[in-house]
């Protein structure tokens, strides 16, 4: 499984992504899914730009997964959510993180203003992400935030 990235945009607006991916054409930057027998459902979301459409899917995604209602035995249920830039991460250059043409610490300010609520009112068990090549891990209002950004690439220094 895969989330779409920065890097995944940067040059082709996401093209060669869902080429590779499967998407390509359908539109579908982010999904969810069952896993472990239905013991689990996994939300995949692009944090690669901010899209209204996605946050309004991904709350009624949740309202599904969290209750009864539309096929899915929710109680005990876990919910995971991955995605590339998570709502809490530490950079390591804080004159890339402060620049204004790096402006990196906005990046992933959409993920905490409008997802980070979501994840804490409907029980997000974790959140997985990426981009910063490096491994964070803490909690924030109930939810396991963790970072594992050590795939594909070394890991930063700092």
């Amino acid at each position: 499984v895969s989330v779409r990235g920065n890097h995944d945009v940067d040059d082709d607006n996401g093209a060669a992504y869902e080429a590779n991916f499967g998407a390509a054409g359908s539109g579908v930057r982010y999904f969810a899914f069952d896993a472990f027998g239905g013991a689990v459902r996994v939300f995949a979301l692009d944090s690669s730009f901010e899209d209204p459409q996605q946050l309004l899917w991904f709350e009624e995604e949740l309202k599904l997964a969290s209750s009864d209602s539309g096929g899915l035995t929710a109680r005990g249920k876990h919910l995971v959510v991955m995605t590339h830039i998570g709502p809490y991460v530490e950079y390591w250059d804080p004159s890339t993180w402060n620049s204004p043409e790096g402006n990196e610490k906005a990046w992933g300010d959409f993920l905490q203003k409008d997802f980070a609520p979501l994840f804490e009112r409907f029980g997000v068990s974790v959140v997985i992400s990426g981009h910063s090549h490096l491994y964070l891990r803490g909690f924030r209002g109930g939810v396991a935030y963790a970072t594992l950004g050590g795939g594909g690439a070394g890991l930063e220094k700092g």
